[in-house]
């Protein structure tokens, strides 16, 4: 059983890739906050990278979508994008994914399954 982990800085395209890749893999998307050194078993570090200006980018456009709890306005690009948002959280394995572009799903699901098969939801 493997747990797969997307981390990147804001707008790097994390949501963005998580949401097919846990459907090509069969797997729950679990939202950020959860107690991942907890989990029985292997974890999958995926990291999202693009180019800052991208990635500010894609933070800015996106943040009129989103509840105004989130104090989008209120960030800096340094909050943003700062050197420790660009390090690897290192609890497992790392793939390191370029989401300027389109990302090929089906090939970073085969890359994720060569560290094992996947967690899957008990049935109830």
């Amino acid at each position: 059983m493997i747990f797969v982990l997307i981390a990147g800085p804001p707008g790097s395209g994390k949501t963005t890739l998580a949401r097919p890749l846990a459907s090509t893999l069969g797997l729950p998307l679990i939202a950020k906050d959860a107690k991942v050194k907890e989990l029985p078993g292997p974890i999958v570090e995926i990291r999202c990278r693009c180019p800052r200006e991208v990635a500010l980018e894609r933070y800015r456009a996106r943040s009129g979508e989103r509840h105004r709890g989130h104090l989008d306005a209120d960030r800096t690009d340094e909050e943003l994008w700062n050197d420790e948002l660009l390090r690897p959280l290192g609890l497992g394995l790392l793939i390191d994914v370029d989401t300027t572009g389109e990302v090929d799903v089906a090939s970073l699901a085969r890359e994720v399954l060569r560290a094992g098969p996947p967690a899957r939801a008990e049935a109830p």
